[in-house]
């Protein structure tokens, strides 16, 4: 009644709440999924009142009214701010104050509304502080068309009811310290010694010894002393040496006088998972399918749940000879322990937790995640779209052509042409055509067509491979596979049933190589060039906005010049306006005018700065998104090396039946061609030695 009803709320309402939610997204009180959820349901209300613009956040239960207010202000804040910023650009090209001044009086300003929650205006902070007169003050502010405000208390709720972001924990280095082998032992020396006595030195170096002789006469300290000095022994045993001259010291048998200390060995970093690193396949296995419902073998763990604790490497302690030579002990080794997505390692840096229920699992790459299913009954294809999940990922029908799967893990029915990037495993009950796939851990499937695949872990396949390429820094297990017109190169080695026929092409295989290593660092590396190339073009885009910035100050100077003159005029003519007077009324209006243009003039190029600043901070922006992606390229390039070089290749083949003629094999220091078929082929690369006694590599006979 009286009320007037809209089918929905006013733009500008609606920019004003979108630009409350973004604040309260900054300030963590919203998610970006729950803002979007609110404008939707203020779409679809009618807005009695346009003071209540974003009261929506308070009646969908994501705000309280107290949090909703502090919100505002700090949207009205920021605002606010804008102007201010110019106001100080204002002053500082008048020469009225220095940009240091302006700068220090704005970091004021925020300080007392982050601490105080207070409101005061830039140009009450500089008068207050004799920077500016009052009358300058006034002279900018009805240039900006502002009013004079006094402070403002700001309506915020108390600190204890708002929601406040979790603090980052800084993640400690660690450095295993670099201690060489211990020094091989020397032989002990036996000289003959004056005084009646002889010297001997263990094998290893750790003690000194003399032998009185019988009949001679005891030998005086300082003599011993002496004699052990003359041999470089500094590691004597005071009371032992004196023991060794009294009157009642036994004669004829060594005496130690001189002692090291033995190195006490380090050891190892360790890791303990404390999930099933290995539980038996997901499914059961038939002729013609795998029963992915029979899971009762998969691993689950509850959200919190310890998954792996390291222990931390312990360095060992050198020793010191008698001679006081340093015994030093071996490196001791670290390990990485690497928590991926659903998995966080905790602040002591030596455990693993479950962020989430779900699957957990060890990539081949040493990272440990825990996967959350998201189940698909049918199809994936234009009902779902494209799919980008960070956990398991279970579609009982088909991946269809042209759609794309980002996940952790992938247990489908069938692909066709689908383009699939995991984390960990992709498994499919029956085949793969046309597809290409990339994992970082196993893939199995009942045969591949046409398709292309990248592995961590091993391949699995049960039928054929079919004008195909696999790349796997596992083992291809193909037991009752048929290779056609394809390509694998599996570093672990090849098991296969058949490899070609007389009717198709020849295969290509490839052991002891990972080639999908290399492959994804050379990618990695032409990446981090490409990146290179745009972080030096930026860097020519940012000289050009700078130059055009700092040209920009000057012109904005000259224009605040005129305008004060025509201020200072205008108010000088204010009394004979008032008194009547034609003349001075139509200069009046004419100075007016200038004023007016002139202030456009300057609001034009205040906006050309302004533009000029957006997109240098735009461009830093890009430039550090480009040397992060860089710096992770590089530390992937890295981790990779480290990995393929802790897993030994095994440049091994066997086919169960035939290989047939054209079947071009190479391994890692050598390669051949079958001239013609042979049957129950099983090769392994290793050193021979000729007839005349030189050697090299080749692909013999095993078994």
């Amino acid at each position: 009644m009286g009320q007037r009803m809209r089918a929905g709320p006013d733009q500008a309402v609606m920019e004003r709440e979108r630009e409350i939610g973004a604040v309260a997204q900054r300030l963590h009180l919203l998610t970006a999924e729950q803002v979007q959820a609110a404008l939707a349901a203020r779409a679809a209300k009618p807005l009695d009142d346009e003071h209540d613009a974003g009261l929506v956040y308070v009646e969908e239960g994501l705000l309280s009214r107290a949090q909703l207010d502090y919100v505002e202000t700090v949207r009205r804040f920021k605002s606010v701010r804008v102007s201010e910023k110019r106001f100080g650009d204002l002053v500082v090209v008048r020469g009225w104050a220095t940009a240091e001044q302006v700068h220090a009086a704005m970091e004021v300003q925020k300080m007392l509304f982050m601490r105080e929650h207070k409101e005061v205006m830039i140009g009450e902070m500089l008068v207050r502080q004799h920077v500016i007169t009052a009358e300058q003050r006034d002279i900018l502010l009805q240039v900006q068309h502002r009013a004079r405000q006094e402070e403002l208390p700001a309506k915020t709720p108390h600190p204890s009811t708002l929601s406040p972001a979790q603090p980052s924990v800084p993640s400690p280095s660690a450095a295993a310290a670099d201690v060489p082998p211990p020094a091989a032992s020397e032989p002990a020396p036996q000289p003959a010694a004056p005084g009646g006595f002889s010297i001997s030195i263990a094998e290893n170096a750790l003690a000194a010894f003399i032998t009185l002789h019988d009949g001679a006469q005891r030998p005086d300290p300082d003599a011993l002393r002496h004699a052990l000095h003359m041999q470089h022994i500094d590691r004597v045993d005071e009371p032992a040496l004196l023991q060794a001259c009294a009157p009642d010291a036994p004669l004829g048998q060594p005496l130690c006088v001189a002692q090291g200390s033995a190195p006490q060995a380090g050891s190892d970093a360790s890791l303990d998972y404390l999930f099933e690193l290995h539980p038996l396949k997901p499914g059961r296995e038939t002729d013609d399918t795998i029963d992915f419902r029979d899971r009762g073998d998969i691993p689950q763990v509850a959200e919190g749940a310890v998954l792996a604790r390291k222990t931390a490497a312990v360095d060992g302690v050198p020793g010191r000879d008698v001679y006081g030579r340093v015994l030093k002990v071996a490196k001791v080794r670290d390990v990485r322990i690497q928590a991926g997505n659903g998995a966080q390692l905790e602040p002591d840096r030596l455990t693993i937790t479950a962020q989430v229920a779900g699957h957990p699992v060890l990539t081949a790459s040493g990272i440990i995640a825990v996967h959350p299913e998201f189940r698909i009954d049918g199809d994936l294809g234009y009902n779902t779209g494209h799919v980008d999940f960070a956990g398991r990922v279970i579609v009982s029908g088909t991946v269809q052509n042209g759609f794309h799967v980002k996940c952790g893990e992938l247990m489908a029915g069938e692909i066709e042409g689908g383009e699939i990037e995991a984390s960990g495993d992709v498994l499919v009950s029956g085949g793969v055509i046309g597809a290409r796939i990339r994992a970082d851990g196993a893939v199995k499937a009942k045969y591949f067509h046409t398709s292309h695949v990248e592995a961590l872990g091993d391949v699995i396949v049960q039928r054929e491979v079919v004008e195909s390429a696999i790349e796997t820094s596992g083992v291809f297990h193909g037991e009752a596979c048929t290779l056609l017109a394809s390509s694998v190169s599996a570093k672990g080695g090849v098991i296969v049933q058949e490899v070609g026929s007389a009717s198709s092409q020849p295969c290509r295989l490839t052991v002891g190589i990972d080639e999908r290593v290399l492959h994804q660092i050379a990618q990695h590396e032409a990446d981090i060039a490409e990146r290179v190339q745009a972080l030096a073009a930026m860097a020519e885009e940012q000289a050009a906005l700078a130059q055009q910035r700092s040209e920009l100050g000057p012109r904005i100077a000259v224009l605040a010049q005129v305008q004060d003159k025509a201020q200072v005029r205008l108010r000088e003519l204010e009394p004979s306006v008032q008194a009547g007077e034609g003349k001075a009324r139509d200069l009046h209006q004419l100075l007016t005018q200038q004023a007016a243009s002139t202030e456009e003039e300057i609001t034009a190029l205040f906006a050309a700065q302004d533009a000029a600043e957006s997109a240098l901070a735009a461009l830093q922006v890009r430039q550090h998104e480009a040397q992060e992606q860089a710096a992770a390229w590089r530390e992937e390039i890295v981790r990779l090396r480290e990995w393929s070089n802790e897993t030994p290749g095994r440049a091994e083949i066997k086919v169960q039946k035939t290989a047939c003629q054209g079947t071009a094999i190479r391994a890692v220091h050598s390669e051949l061609r079958l001239a013609e078929d042979k049957k129950c082929l099983w090769l392994e690369e290793r050193e021979v030695t000729g007839e005349e006694g030189d050697t090299g590599w080749g692909l013999m006979p095993k078994g």
